[in-house]
Parts: structure tokens; C-alpha cells; sequence
């Protein structure tokens, strides 16, 4: 079973509760689980990251922020992380990760602007800088691990990742959610538990649409819109729409009869 853990800025706040974040993954591994933790940045980082830029966007550079920021986090992994290769490689990954951040103040000092797409990579800083601390700590305790940016997931797991942590939150309801293919890499029974959860959201109010290829998603569908008749520039339009059985009738779609053989 894939567990996906989120840790909220105060789970990764101190060395303390970073050490009790690394044992609860290991706890899960050693039950047999694969686990994912999502990490937030340390308590308070964000603002600080955040501040900086628009201050450095107003010319004014905060010299001491890169030194503060890293002796913060080297208290932590001083703290943590006993083995001194493992601390020395957290280390050197934050420090590089703040230098680049550095260069960018340098950038917005100079430019005088700060565009909201640059503001949300600045937002995503913090959780970079606390992810090698947290991997670093579970590999204290004896278990594989590596901090991974959500870039460098497929798409398929990045959005389960961003699905599992959405599903932690007390649901309101009233909510869409937009999902390009959430099956990708996917074993059949692992579709099955996605279409569950899926459907909770669906049950709790909540409105999905979903981008899918596999008709077992489409024929689970409450509406399918079926786009084509091809693809690239041969698609683009729809070619039937209505419930999984009405649309597996129609005989100008070429989805129609394999939506047909699951249904």
C-alpha cells in the first residue's frame, strides 16, 4: 500500500518534530507500506522567502537572510542527523538551493518586478529546503530515502501525491477538481482504489472531472465526453456525449466499443 504523509510547517518546525515525522515513516515502512511524505517548509521560512523577494523587488536586498536561513536549518540537522556524510549532502543540497534563491533577490533588485508565477516558485522554496532534513532523518533511521520536487514526478504521480493530500482536508463540498490522466503507471487494482477515493469526493459534493484514456475511469463516469474523431489535428471536437451506455452506442465514436467491452 502507498501511504502519502503531508507534514505541515510545524511537523518540520524543530529537530524534535522532524525526528518524529522520519519515525512515523519508518514505522509505516516496517509495516511493509510504501510511503510519500510531502513536506511543507519550516514554520515561518515561507514568510521570510516571501518578504525577501519583495523587498529585493523594491531594490532593497536582505543580505543576511541566506545565512540565517541556513544556520536554522543546519541547527536542525546538527541535531537530527548523527551519521556526518548524510548531514554534510542535506547540507550542501539546501545550501545550493539558497544560493540559487539569493541570485534570484540579486535578479529582482535589478529588474524591479515580481511576477505571480515567480512568486509561487518562490512560495515552493521553503518545502525544498526542508525536504533533504526530513529524507536525511529517515535515512538516519535505517530506510532509503531521497527528497523528490514534484517536478521530476510523472504526471499520474504528482497529481495522486496532490490528490492524497487533498484528501486529508476536511471537505466543504462545492469544490472541482481537474485530473489529466491520474491513472498513468497504475496497476488495474490500484485504478480501482483511485476511483474510490475519486468517488468520495464525488459522495462529499464535490464536482471531477477527469482526462482519461482508460474505460474502466470512463465507464465508472456519471458523463463521458468523448473528443475526436482523432488525434492532434484530426480531433478537438466532440464526438458524442451522455452516460457510459449511451455513448458506447453511438456508432461514430471510435471510443464506443471499448467502452462498451467494460461496461
Amino acid at each position: 500500500m502507498l501511504i502519502v504523509m503531508k507534514f505541515g510547517g510545524t511537523s518540520v518546525g524543530s529537530a524534535e518534530r522532524i525526528a518524529q515525522a522520519a519515525a512515523l515513516v519508518t514505522d509505516a515502512r516496517d509495516k511493509g507500506h510504501h510511503v510519500a511524505a510531502v513536506t511543507s517548509a519550516m514554520s515561518g521560512v515561507t514568510n521570510n522567502l516571501i518578504d525577501a523577494a519583495q523587498a529585493a523587488s523594491k531594490g532593497n536586498l536582505d543580505a543576511t537572510l541566506r545565512q540565517r536561513l541556513f544556520e536554522r536549518h543546519k541547527a536542525v540537522a546538527d541535531a537530527v542527523i548523527q551519521d556526518a556524510t548524510v548531514r554534510s549532502v542535506a547540507l550542501e543540497q539546501i545550501d545550493r538551493r539558497l544560493d540559487r534563491f539569493e541570485k534570484l533577490c540579486y535578479g529582482l533588485s535589478m529588474v524591479h518586478e515580481l511576477t505571480p508565477r515567480l512568486l509561487d516558485a518562490i512560495s515552493g522554496t521553503g518545502e525544498l529546503l526542508a525536504a533533504p532534513l526530513v529524507a536525511a532523518a529517515i535515512r538516519a533511521a535505517g530506510r532509503a530515502s531521497s527528497p523528490i520536487p514534484a517536478t521530476e514526478l510523472s504526471g499520474g504521480e504528482a497529481q495522486r501525491v496532490k490528490l492524497a493530500t487533498e484528501l486529508q482536508r476536511a471537505q466543504r463540498g462545492e469544490t472541482l477538481y481537474v485530473l489529466d490522466e491520474p491513472t498513468t503507471g497504475l496497476h488495474p487494482s490500484d485504478v480501482a482504489k483511485l476511483m474510490k477515493q475519486l468517488d468520495g469526493l464525488v459522495e462529499s459534493g464535490n464536482t471531477v472531472v477527469v482526462v482519461e484514456h482508460d474505460m474502466i475511469v470512463a465507464a465508472a463516469s456519471d458523463w463521458v465526453i468523448d473528443i475526436g474523431p482523432g488525434a492532434g489535428d484530426e480531433g478537438g471536437r466532440i464526438v458524442a456525449s451522455g452516460s457510459p451506455m449511451q455513448v458506447a452506442r453511438q456508432t461514430q465514436s471510435r471510443t464506443a466499443k471499448y467502452l462498451a467491452a467494460v461496461i
